[in-house]
């Protein structure tokens, strides 16, 4: 079941590899002042970028006991003589590598924030090379990928139901498969804030990363300088009232890419109409329950697998709805090689068979513990689902549950953030009319909770705005850090190219 937890992680995380620095050590004595007390040590490690690594406790109520090391990297301001401090970013997930986002730095922020800020990515806890939650071999990932996503018999529903055990794997990993906590993250990102020599945090999280940003306004509202919550997510939502969002951002977005088909193109391949489109594409997944579809490989595409590329491509779809058109074209004429590619793309599956990252063990290590499982009647929601999203109902109806029986058990996810109204700085929250992921109203929701913030809002498609697409947002995004500028009150910027009338 918990493959069906890792379809909403985001697209836009790029691999790559850092050089390993010396492992730091510090000497315990008992009190959280000698985390703060470390120095950081850069090497260097290609690509314009420094790294290095610091240690934190492995539990906040336990300073003598045991630690781990959190992984960073940064690029340097090009402009160091008129260098305005540093920019810590988180891209989502849970499980989403700050490490390999700023790797992919000339395609991550603009020219104009590099000239003035260090930007510094950091691997959370659980994640990437910060103490990795590594669990599921490969062909282990293969098979959960491809397998049921929407039972149907009794035999199908059974099987689906059965929760994998992951008892091994809580007791392989100790004590830091029960702390990796949005809670715990949060202390780690103020004593990165700390040794990087920043009295105030300046932050850009996405997605996932507006979480870690809302609940560190509120544990260290003193301590925020220039926040930036792009893709927010409504703190006080609860995970069913979440997927129930995502389920109906989705459905609106599958019939925004129908009509982009129909009118992108002088004639589109996958219909003549928007209702022709999405029969045509629910007629497909539907045969491809039964009978998976054949590729150039030994693997064949399955129900699974095309859910997985049609998800992801609404998360980015400037740059992947002409791919999925392509991709979908081909597997109407019996090939699914194409569309089978976009899933491993999505899911992080390389050439060889193996995953570029942690990310399928990581997402529900922490996603287990900051939402840990609450019985619900599954007929009702599933009610719920086909109400908001005909077509994806089933789906998103299947798809909640997947932490129960889960072994781990930690910091729940905070829903009161109200102590974020005494930040320092006012917080500026984006929120993208069309994005799937993370619904417009959560982020304008978030605004409201966290009091003292200002809500800017993008016009266009796809998960998260700043460079995504519109020269208005990034032009804001960026006064607003450079000169602590605020968006005019209610400003709604347009993309650069209109993708859907």
């Amino acid at each position: 079941m918990r493959r069906l937890l890792t379809v909403f992680l985001s697209v836009l995380l790029l691999s790559g590899c850092i050089s390993k620095p010396s492992e730091p050590t510090i000497t315990l004595d008992g009190t959280i002042d000698v985390f703060y007390a470390q120095k950081l040590e850069w090497s260097d490690c290609g690509n314009s970028l420094e790294c290095s690594e610091f240690v934190v406790p492995v539990d906040y109520s336990d300073l003598s006991g045991e630690t781990i090391s959190i992984a960073i990297n940064r690029h340097l301001a090009t402009n160091q003589s008129a260098r305005l401090g540093s920019i810590v970013i988180n891209p989502g997930g849970p499980g989403g590598s700050g490490i390999t986002y700023v790797e992919a730095y000339e395609s991550q922020f603009t020219a104009r924030l590099m000239k003035s800020f260090d930007i510094v990515g950091f691997d959370p806890r659980g994640v990437g090379k910060s103490a990795p939650i590594e669990c599921t071999p490969a062909d282990v990932q293969d098979e959960i990928y491809a397998s049921e996503s929407t039972p149907d018999t009794a035999a199908e529903i059974k099987e689906y139901l059965k929760p994998l055990d992951m008892k091994p794997c809580a007791e392989a990993e100790g004590k830091i498969f029960n702390h990796v906590s949005t809670v715990e993250v949060v202390k780690d990102l103020d004593i990165l804030r700390a040794l990087l020599g920043e009295e105030q945090l300046n932050y850009i999280g996405k997605s996932y990363g507006t979480q870690i940003g809302a609940v560190y306004a509120s544990m260290f509202p003193a301590n925020v300088g220039r926040f930036v919550l792009d893709g927010a997510v409504d703190m006080k939502a609860t995970g069913l009232e979440l997927s129930l969002g995502q389920a109906a951002g989705f459905e609106e977005e599958f019939h925004r890419f129908a009509r982009y088909c129909v009118q992108a193109f002088v004639k589109c391949v996958l219909g003549n109409s928007e209702s022709d489109v999405l029969d045509r594409l629910m007629t497909f997944i539907n045969k491809l329950d039964s009978k998976p579809l054949k590729t150039e490989g030994s693997r064949k595409l399955t129900e699974s697998h095309a859910w997985m590329a049609l998800i992801g491509s609404m998360y980015a779809p400037q740059w992947t709805w002409d791919w999925l058109i392509d991709s979908l074209e081909a597997a109407y004429a019996g090939d699914g090689t194409a569309l089978l590619d976009m899933a491993d793309w999505q899911a992080g599956r390389q050439p060889d068979g193996t995953y570029e990252d942690n990310s399928f063990d990581a997402f529900p290590a922490i996603n287990c513990i900051d939402y840990p499982y609450e019985p619900f009647d599954r007929d009702q929601f599933m009610a719920q689902t086909m109400a908001v999203a005909p077509m994806l109902g089933r789906l998103f109806g299947w798809m909640e549950g997947g932490c129960k029986d889960w072994p781990g058990k930690g910091i729940t996810m905070p829903a009161d953030i109200s102590a974020a109204a005494n930040s320092a700085n006012p917080i500026l929250v984006v929120g993208t009319v069309y994005d799937p992921a993370t619904p417009v109203q959560w982020a304008r929701n978030l605004t409201e909770q966290l009091g003292n913030a200002r809500y800017l809002e993008f016009t266009g498609d796809g998960h998260t705005a700043y460079v995504s697409g519109s020269r208005c947002i990034d032009y804001r995004v960026d006064k607003f850090f450079t000169d602590g500028e605020l968006p005019p009150e209610g400003l709604k910027c347009l993309p650069d190219q209109v993708l859907v009338n």
